[in-house]
């Protein structure tokens, strides 16, 4: 028997391997090789220029979809951006007190900050639950059900819709696209066999 590996949310895919820990090492190596070449092109170009960070002490208002301040509360006159080459704007516009605005500064200048933990271009798994900062997910991560179980039609769609309700799930998720907990746990109680079949792999990326 040949065993070949995919990662559903890449289309990617490993060679035809004698087992199945093989096929899956194949796949590894393969997604470490994309996180390397596209993955660290797609996050630099989310976090922006040097010129422009965003603030430690921000927070995204959801759904609004607004910057707040940690310190205030208050909606973010300049929407927690660090503009490094303009202090005297982001000094006139940030909330925190002088001396925090100051280490702020500094922190992004000295490069000890670079406004990784909120690089946009990461999105929510409407799945997950718990703090809604732990369900956001890079493109990659995430997956949709209608594309791997292959719907396609009025008719597939309402099968999988009824199926979905069956096993008391809602039926939208199977239009979304979902972490890869989630994604298991779904398609495994659409079809049992997928139980054993997906498994997921955690590839430690430095971008």
């Amino acid at each position: 028997m040949l065993w070949i590996a995919k990662c559903p949310g890449l289309s990617v895919t490993s060679k035809a391997s004698q087992s199945r820990h093989r096929a899956f090492e194949d796949i590894r190596v393969r997604l470490v090789q994309y996180l390397q070449n596209e993955g660290r092109s797609y996050i630099s170009l989310c976090k922006g220029t040097s010129e422009i960070i965003n603030c430690p002490e921000g927070y995204i208002e959801l759904p609004v979809d607004v910057w707040r301040c940690k310190l205030s509360k208050k909606v973010c006159s300049i929407q927690a951006q660090v503009l490094t080459t303009n202090k005297q704007e982001f000094m006139s516009g940030c909330h925190a007190p002088k001396q925090r605005k100051e280490a702020i500064l500094k922190a992004v200048k000295d490069g000890k900050y670079d406004g990784f933990h909120h690089i946009p271009g990461r999105y929510l798994c409407p799945s997950c639950k718990g703090k809604i900062y732990r369900r956001y997910y890079y493109p990659w991560e995430l997956t949709l059900v209608s594309k791997f179980l292959g719907v396609s039609g009025a008719e597939q769609w309402l099968l999988l819709e009824k199926n979905l309700i069956e096993k008391n799930m809602d039926p939208e998720v199977g239009y979304l696209a979902l972490c890869p907990k989630c994604f298991k746990k779904v398609v495994s109680k659409v079809d049992p066999k997928f139980d054993n079949e997906l498994e997921i792999l955690e590839v430690d990326f430095f971008p």
